[in-house]
């Protein structure tokens, strides 16, 4: 068993579930692009949606326990969680829930006893999750929740760990995950595939994690396989064209759990680095796929998550 392997595992899940700071970032330090919508902040405790000129806060306290938030496509839907406390059975439990951004109100849906990823379709139609559930035997698997029925639907099992990532196909009708071959057992090296969500069918893209799928659907961009993750790749959705973007020197890696972040014109990355992992900031920097260039746009700050056009 790869022991390194395993332990980044546990920091990567560990950093999903457990988003405790030792520092907070000043509102007016969030990161903001111009003419860009930015969902930011630290999920639970200080997530928001940033503008060049304004902040809206969208979770405000010391709810230190949540699922990385997700982004419609227009901005218009944020899916995240709200952390709830199960009296009659003493356990806590996550209410996955969706924030409409014209009407400034919270809708909640399902409940994880299990974390998971969290994903929002780019209409805002629709929202998914992969987890295992008691009253759906044999391992891991993806639910998708219809935002207008609640109707919720479940995938075949796609795997027996922790999904690694999850990002919508443009056009809604697929997801990009990462999963975990087996850590016990070689090969152990987690691998992107593609659910097609009508037929249940996977196929297998490449060895990765953190999928992110283009805009433009041309691209899904990853974080590399390995247990200290310094490495953003691409590549096209039928297994064709992969490429490296970008390599971190040294001992600096990217954020394991939220590095990729495409803008809306797919011409280019926000790629989250850990900047300072006692106070849990971060560098954020830009990409231009046309250049090749690498800027780092701001440090010790707090991470970023999406990217949508200003209206």
């Amino acid at each position: 068993m790869n022991l390194r392997f395993c332990a980044f595992l546990l920091l990567a899940v560990g950093m999903i579930v457990s988003f405790q700071f030792s520092a907070h970032a000043k509102h007016e330090d969030f990161p903001r692009l111009p003419g860009a919508e930015l969902l930011t902040g630290y999920p639970g405790d200080d997530l928001a949606i940033t503008t060049p000129s304004s902040t809206l806060i969208l979770q405000k306290g010391h709810n230190s326990k949540s699922v990385l938030p997700s982004m419609s496509r227009d901005g218009g839907i944020i899916a995240a969680s709200q952390w709830r406390r199960d009296i009659s059975r003493s356990i806590f439990t996550l209410a996955l829930a969706t924030y409409s951004v014209p009407d400034k109100q919270w809708r909640e849906y399902a409940t994880l006893e299990y974390f998971g990823f969290l994903a929002i379709s780019p209409d805002g139609s629709k929202m998914a999750y992969a987890t295992a559930k008691p009253d759906a035997p044999g391992g891991v698997r993806i639910f998708v929740i219809d935002l207008k029925t609640g109707r919720e639907t479940a995938s075949p099992v796609i795997g027996h760990h922790e999904s690694i990532g999850m990002s919508w196909s443009p056009d809604g009708s697929r997801i990009a995950f990462g999963m975990s071959q087996s850590p016990f057992a070689a090969p152990d090296r987690p691998v992107i595939k593609i659910l097609e969500v009508e037929t249940g069918r996977t196929s297998t893209v490449a060895e990765g994690q953190m999928p992110a799928w283009s805009p433009s659907g041309e691209w899904i961009a990853y974080l590399d396989p390995e247990d200290r993750p310094n490495r953003v790749l691409m590549v096209h959705p039928d297994g064709s064209g992969g490429k490296t973007l970008v390599t971190l020197g040294g001992d600096r890696i990217f954020h394991h759990a939220a590095p990729i972040v495409w803008s809306p014109d797919s011409a280019r990355l926000l790629l989250n680095e850990i900047d300072n992992p006692d106070t849990y900031t971060f560098k954020i920097h830009l990409f231009d796929l046309a250049t090749l260039k690498l800027k780092t746009k701001f440090k010790n700050t707090v991470p970023v998550y999406g990217w949508t056009e200003l209206k």
